[in-house]
Formats: structure tokens, C-alpha cells, sequence
């Protein structure tokens, strides 16, 4: 059976003894070697920021608030009417 090419890359960093030393702390209380916990650690913080910039939180009040302009949408103006046909036509 084939397998799937897998693509890695590798990212070399410079540490300084004390960081290197709390990291390697860290990882053995994590019971895993520094690869894997700066790995994991690296990915987790990606994930929390990527969360907080893609991610729209409402107040409750907000949130009724766009649920009513769903269900009831304000009346087309003239401001809207003109945006709308100053989009490019491709689109």
C-alpha cells in the first residue's frame, strides 16, 4: 500500500540557557520532550490567536439586536441602493 508524502519543514531557534532550562522544566512535567512541548505550546497559542482575531463576540443585547435586523431587515434607501450598484459586476 502507497503512502501519503508527508511535508515538513524544519525551524531552527536560539535559546538562551535559562530559557532553555525553564522549557525543558515544563516539558518534563508534561511528561514529553522539548520538540514536542514547544510544538504543542506553539500551536495552542496559534490557535488561541488566530481564534481572537477571526472570532466576533456579542453581547447578549448586540446579539438580539442582528437577529431582529435578520428577521425584520430595515427598508432598501437610496444610500444602499446606490453601493449596491457601484459593486464591481464580476462580483
Amino acid at each position: 500500500m502507497p503512502r501519503a508524502a508527508v511535508e515538513s519543514t524544519r525551524y531552527a531557534m536560539r535559546l538562551d540557557a535559562q530559557d532553555k532550562s525553564r522549557l525543558m522544566r515544563a516539558a518534563i512535567y508534561e511528561k514529553t520532550d522539548l520538540k514536542n512541548f514547544i510544538l504543542r505550546s506553539a500551536l495552542e497559542a496559534a490557535d488561541r490567536a488566530i481564534e481572537r482575531h477571526e472570532t466576533i463576540r456579542l453581547s447578549e443585547r448586540d446579539y438580539q439586536r442582528l437577529l431582529d435586523l435578520l428577521d425584520n431587515p430595515p427598508p432598501i434607501n437610496e444610500r444602499l441602493l446606490a453601493a449596491a450598484k457601484a459593486l464591481p459586476k464580476d462580483r
